[in-house]
């Protein structure tokens, strides 16, 4: 069956998943046969992404479990995507697997990482982001730092979706755990209805009912409820039922 699957294997990430299959301990758990897989993935990678999966899965420690080789292949992948000129997403998520428990496990690497990005001429949303997972505690679990980055990044606030991104940062368990502050700028988020559709607190209405953010089932209820309610156009000529503007550059709150 494997020898199949490696006749019909064509891309790098055919390899990967080949190779993962192979080296798993509840699977396979073949590590020299998947270490000459994952050989042949390396072969086949081209973009960053390629070299960012192949490192993860290299280091994790239930699959093949070599630090080494991971480290060198995080490198490459941060080579790659220097000479790609890559968004900052990719800057981001490597600095998150690198510090995987099971894997690398380097908050020091990952730190200079988020540092060097910060460093960077960045959108304010960017900005909070990076602060999530610099607080997260499967991250870097730094609080402080977080903390003084959401500080800065609430004096330029400029769309509604960077007062959701910090309400959920400030309330999230796993990152600053502050429900009383959270709950504020959720608040402030509500504030800004005028910017915000009707899937816009649906959304919100999830993240406020969330266990690791409010858990308030009932304001989440409330919203649901406003959101259902008709907006009239102020023309005596006529009247129709519309959605509310929305900011096209916003961008939702997730569960991260």
């Amino acid at each position: 069956m494997v020898q199949d699957a490696l006749n019909k294997a064509g891309d790098c990430k055919d390899y990967i998943e080949i190779a993962c299959v192979l080296s798993h301990q509840d699977s396979i758990n073949d590590k020299e046969w998947a270490k000459i897989v994952f050989g042949k993935a390396y072969e086949k990678a081209k973009c960053v992404s390629d070299f960012e999966m192949l490192a993860y899965n290299v280091s994790a420690k239930e699959l093949l479990d070599d630090k080494h080789w991971g480290r060198v292949l995080f490198k490459e992948a941060l080579d790659k995507a220097d000479e790609d000129s890559s968004d900052i997403d990719i800057y981001r998520d490597i600095a998150c697997d690198i510090t995987d428990p099971d894997g690398l496990n380097d908050k020091q690497w990952a730190r200079g990482l988020f540092e060097m990005l910060l460093s960077k001429n960045l959108e304010n949303g960017d900005i909070i982001h990076i602060a999530q997972y610099i607080a997260d505690n499967s991250i870097l679990g730094d609080k402080e730092w977080a903390s003084r980055l959401i500080e800065e990044a609430a004096k330029n606030i400029t769309y509604w979706n960077d007062y959701l991104e910090i309400a959920f940062c400030l309330a999230h368990t796993p990152k600053l755990n502050n429900k009383s502050e959270g709950r504020k700028w959720f608040e402030k988020v509500v504030e800004f209805e005028s910017q915000m559709s009707w899937p816009d607190y649906f959304d919100t209405a999830k993240i406020i009912a969330n266990e690791e953010i409010l858990n308030d089932k009932s304001w989440a209820i409330e919203l649901c409820i406003n959101s259902l309610r008709p907006i009239e156009l102020k023309s005596p000529e006529f009247s129709a039922v519309i959605a509310p503007r929305t900011d096209p550059r916003a961008r939702r709150a997730s569960l991260r």
